[in-house]
């Protein structure tokens, strides 16, 4: 892969991740925040949030 690319790859991942985390902050503190390698077609588009107290949790899947 050209390090062009690459480089390219990284940034919208770090710019996806910074945008998930921002988004889901707004419910509480978050403890761990988990973006699957999507090795596999069934892993395509999931993401994990752990957030420190589960009221936030709750709330934040409502809102989703």
């Amino acid at each position: 892969m050209p390090e062009t690319e690459l480089v390219n790859a990284v940034n919208h991942f770090e710019d996806f991740y910074e945008e998930i985390f921002m988004q889901f902050a707004k419910y509480g503190e978050i403890e761990d925040l988990v973006v699957a390698d999507n090795i596999g077609d069934h892993m395509i588009g999931n993401v994990w949030i752990k957030f420190v107290d589960e009221e936030n949790a709750k709330s934040s899947m409502n809102a989703m």
